[in-house]
């Protein structure tokens, strides 16, 4: 990878990592990884083999791609919310937290 696409793919690495609630140590415990692995491939110093990756995408619970895509600058569609919002419905398996989120939309939607 060049500078710019470690760069990139240690911003991603981050920002999912943060996104997900992990620490560095938590995530690369997940992997089996020494924390300091976690924080070398944040700060692009090395970046890591394609099984590596396919491994730190399902920790990160992200397509492989796009932990190669960089943020985008423009704002998501509508179409594209509503399938962000549908992932974590369907990723979320405990009855009690489907609930409180069902609340908060009508809370938010004024249904």
């Amino acid at each position: 990878m060049t500078r710019d696409a470690l760069t990139i793919f240690g911003q991603r690495i981050r920002a999912l990592r943060k996104a997900q609630g992990l620490t560095q140590a938590q995530l690369a415990e997940s992997l089996g990884y020494e924390p300091m692995t976690i924080s070398r491939f944040e700060r692009g110093e090395y970046g890591p083999g394609f099984d590596a990756m396919h491994d730190l995408a399902q920790a990160l619970g992200v397509p492989l791609v796009s932990l190669l895509q960089s943020e985008s600058k423009e704002p998501l569609s509508a179409a594209e919310l509503r399938h962000q919002l549908c992932d974590i419905v369907y990723d979320t398996t405990d009855p009690k937290v489907l609930m409180e989120m069902i609340k908060s939309v009508r809370k938010i939607g004024g249904l």
